[in-house]
């Protein structure tokens, strides 16, 4: 009998306890909860680009942003001021895209993860996706995704 079957289906296993009435072992588990918001495909005309008629030209910009957040007390608190806002998030990409000429996505993407962490203690990660899908005719789009997390 292979050695690694024998020691998960042993009942003197301290990780597995068994169901002797049902003869189904069940894994002992400890529950961890992840907690994400997400904006999809928020539109922005901006000026964004290196290219000589990119800086005078408004440009559509395709952000996507998925935001780790530290749970909010399993669902107990009903309450806005308990949550990280998307409403919130979606007014500071927009303050973002309109502050001033950005020359590359990636410096966009790095702007507003750091507005998204200045903002609130309680974001753990922000991945955000920034796309330029009229910028390359063979192309649906363009762009870069660029994720940090809190150390």
């Amino acid at each position: 009998m292979n050695t690694l079957f024998k020691t998960v289906t042993s009942s003197k296993t301290t990780i597995l306890k068994s169901t002797p009435s049902e003869g189904v072992l069940n894994f002992k588990s400890n529950i961890i909860e992840s907690q994400s918001i997400h904006i999809k495909d928020l539109e922005l005309q901006m000026l964004i680009g290196i290219n000589e008629e990119e800086k005078n030209t408004l440009q559509r910009v395709i952000v996507n942003i998925v935001i780790e957040v530290f749970p909010n007390h399993d669902g107990k608190i009903d309450d806005i001021n308990s949550v990280v806002s998307y409403v919130d998030i979606i007014e500071l990409i927009k303050q973002e895209a309109i502050k001033q000429h950005i020359g590359l996505v990636e410096t966009f993407a790095h702007n507003i993860i750091n507005a998204c962490f200045d903002n609130s203690l309680e974001i753990e990660s922000v991945e955000v996706c920034i796309d330029k899908p009229d910028v390359i005719k063979e192309t649906k789009s363009v762009g870069c995704s660029i994720k940090k997390i809190k150390v």
